[in-house]
């Protein structure tokens, strides 16, 4: 062998870790989804609160009522879901898709489709999206330091 020709060996778990990220929405996905389908809507309404910014401060943080969103959102329920959180219900679908992708990237071992998938982040979309959930965040906060109830409280 001529010692500048470079010999390309392919390791066998190379092809697996690449499949990591894959696998982790995948998995973290199917997660998600199975707890909000297996939460009783009940339950999850009259439990206790999960947000440390709420517990720290008694404002809502702009994630507050996404996990009952989601709950109501996987037991059909639309409108409470947007009652709780109003991209509840768009983070659900974004987050299902992800997982559908994922999923299907994994079956098909073409684990660069979620990479695809994943690209949309970044675009002008996304983040106009992400700042406009910021600024709902906000407004809600500033509605519950008011008390004008403007918004739902989510307690």
């Amino acid at each position: 062998m001529d010692p500048h020709e470079l010999e390309v060996i392919e390791s066998p778990r190379r092809p697996l870790i690449a499949a990591l990220p894959a696998a982790a929405v995948a998995a973290g996905g199917v997660a998600v989804y199975g707890i909000a389908l297996a939460w009783s809507p009940a339950a999850v309404v009259s439990g206790p609160g999960f947000c440390p910014f709420r517990e720290m401060t008694g404002w809502p943080c702009p994630a507050c009522g996404l996990t009952r969103s989601f709950v109501m959102l996987a037991h059909g329920d639309v409108a409470r879901a947007f009652s709780f959180n109003l991209f509840g219900p768009v983070f659900f679908v974004v987050g299902l898709a992800a997982t559908i992708v994922a999923g299907w990237s994994l079956v098909a071992r073409r684990p660069a489709v979620l990479e695809k998938f994943g690209s949309w982040l970044t675009t002008p979309a996304a983040m106009v999206l992400l700042a406009v959930w910021m600024a709902y965040g906000v407004a809600r906060i500033v509605d519950a330091a008011r008390g004008t109830g403007l918004f739902p409280s989510v307690t």
